[in-house]
């Protein structure tokens, strides 16, 4: 089976061609290291997702709102 490569100059998303270009450093890449490359950044994403979820439990476990006067010692 012949390899197909995607010319990523011919991607409309300027964000997704810069990023593509710098990640690959070459114009032409194969469907397999596009679908690792996203295979990756699905896996940083849902890291990412859990670390703020942790945190945003942190935070409701561990804080509480302080009333204005309380802040001013009133």
């Amino acid at each position: 089976m012949d390899q197909i490569y995607i010319n990523i100059n011919d991607m409309i998303e300027c964000y997704t061609k810069r990023y593509l270009k710098e990640h690959f450093k070459k114009d032409l890449v194969s469907i397999e290291e596009l679908i690792s490359l996203i295979e990756d950044l699905k896996g940083d994403y849902d890291s990412a997702q859990e670390k703020i979820e942790d945190l945003e439990q942190d935070i409701k476990d561990n804080y509480k709102p302080i009333p204005y006067r309380e802040q001013i010692d009133e």
